[in-house]
């Protein structure tokens, strides 16, 4: 996968879940019609991801969020043992923010994990 996350951006912390999907879920593919995603047999991997970073940096951050989010791309992201591993994921669902303390926001998404 060509798209790396920018190591000048916040690393995200996670929450890990895997679930079956009752509907017809995205292939990892960008192409193919309908019929051809009722059979694809993975269950979804999915992580929700939560990022904090000063308010000055959320434009640029949102902007390549925006371009770049919802393809696949590379990511480094703490495993349990607190060690960076790379993942390669895309979002599945809109971001969230709020103003945490100040000058910070905080950022919540979803994405869907390829598996290894």
């Amino acid at each position: 996968f060509n798209i790396q996350y920018p190591d000048f951006f916040p690393c995200a912390t996670w929450q890990f879940s895997q679930s079956y999907t009752g509907f017809n879920r995205r292939t990892p593919y960008e192409c193919g019609w309908t019929r051809q995603r009722l059979n694809w047999p993975d269950d979804g991997a999915t992580v929700d991801l939560t990022f904090k970073m000063p308010t000055d940096m959320y434009d640029n951050w949102a902007k390549w969020i925006q371009a770049n989010g919802h393809n696949w791309f590379s990511i480094y992201l703490f495993n349990y043992l607190g060690v960076q591993q790379l993942f390669v994921i895309r979002l599945i669902t809109g971001i969230q923010y709020n103003y945490d303390t100040y000058d910070r926001i905080t950022v919540i998404t979803t994405a869907e994990m390829l598996e290894p």
